[in-house]
């Protein structure tokens, strides 16, 4: 009900006594179609005068409430029935009051609340789907802006469709002798030692 009707949470109570208003009107199978008011009281309750909670009413001023010039009715918002009179009581947005009456004009498809100017939304102009073209599969990424630039220098590698089968250099041997590598340097030489004991030799 409070969602519904705009309004913030202290008003739970006007909420809560009007639910348990329209309940006690509310006919039900357990008691044999009759409601807990005409049990209480033996009589039939109406029900002309049940109001769609938090909607928009018009009140009518009285000749004390009012000037010559100024409106003779004022918007309010429909918070409960009343109990110790008879009529309705309604919240005057603007002076923040209630207002208790019995005659007024209803807008029970209207909600303004009090919540007016604190839900921020934000209306985006979306281009319509017909203007949406599919990406096929030759288009070029779409950079991601949260992914780091390359390092310069280093040119992106882009992966061939079909790869070919890895060939051997041609300056490498493959029996015999040391593998060579194009672009890489032999080590150089390292001279060996030789020591010979007495005896060892004929």
């Amino acid at each position: 009900m409070l969602s519904q009707a705009k309004l913030p949470p202290h008003m739970w109570q006007d909420a809560a006594s009007t639910f348990v208003h329209m309940h006690n009107h509310k006919p039900s199978k357990s008691r044999g179609m009759k409601t807990p008011y005409e049990l209480w009281y033996n009589h039939t309750p109406t029900v002309g005068h049940l109001r769609v909670w938090g909607c928009l009413a018009y009140i009518h001023l009285q000749k004390d409430q009012h000037t010559q010039i100024s409106p003779h009715v004022k918007k309010c918002v429909f918070i409960r029935y009343a109990n110790d009179a008879k009529g309705w009581v309604f919240w005057d947005t603007e002076r923040r009051r209630e207002i208790v009456s019995d005659s007024a004009v209803f807008d029970e498809e209207t909600f303004p609340g009090t919540l007016k100017g604190k839900i921020h939304r934000r209306i985006i102009d979306a281009p319509p789907l017909e203007d949406f073209q599919p990406i096929a599969d030759d288009d070029p990424p779409i950079p991601d802006p949260e992914m780091p630039p390359p390092p310069p220098g280093n040119p992106p590698v882009e992966p061939s469709s079909s790869p070919e089968p890895s060939q051997p250099p041609e300056n490498s041997t493959t029996s015999g002798g040391n593998n060579t590598m194009p672009g890489v340097q032999d080590p150089p030489s390292i001279p060996h030692l030789v020591i010979c004991l007495p005896g060892a030799i004929q």
